[in-house]
């Protein structure tokens, strides 16, 4: 995992440098993470919030953090479920792992919806409030 943890300050740094993030969860999310997901399988879990779908979008398909994600199966075991959820939230607003974890159920249960989505290129529009 070092070679993981290394390439994660290096995308990491570039994504904190970004001004379209709004916000990274930067707690104790490793214990966190356990908490909610169990110890098993090595979990791990990224909580920020964006200015908007596009402008993640965009920072996940740049050349760092796209060679990063073609290496996590070295690091972590294959999946059948979603493993990425987005949803919309005021500008405010600060999530915690256990609605990411919420939402990412949910969305595992029920397909993409305005509540919990992950497709960065046809995404539900944001809701008028």
């Amino acid at each position: 995992m070092s070679s993981y943890i290394e390439q994660l300050d290096e995308v990491m740094k570039i994504a904190v440098s970004n001004p379209s993030l709004i916000w990274l969860h930067e707690d104790d999310t490793i214990n966190e993470v356990y908490r909610i997901f169990g110890r098993k399988d090595n979990p791990a879990a990224n909580l920020s919030t964006w200015t908007s779908v596009d402008c993640l979008h965009r920072f996940m398909i740049s050349e760092m953090h796209r060679a990063v994600m073609n290496r996590r199966d070295e690091w972590f075991k294959s999946c059948t479920e979603e493993t990425f959820v987005m949803w919309y939230i005021s500008k405010d607003y600060r999530p915690t792992i256990k609605e990411g974890y919420d939402r990412l159920k949910y969305l595992n249960t029920y397909g993409q919806t305005e509540f919990a989505f992950n497709d960065l290129i046809k995404y539900p529009e944001e809701p008028k409030v």
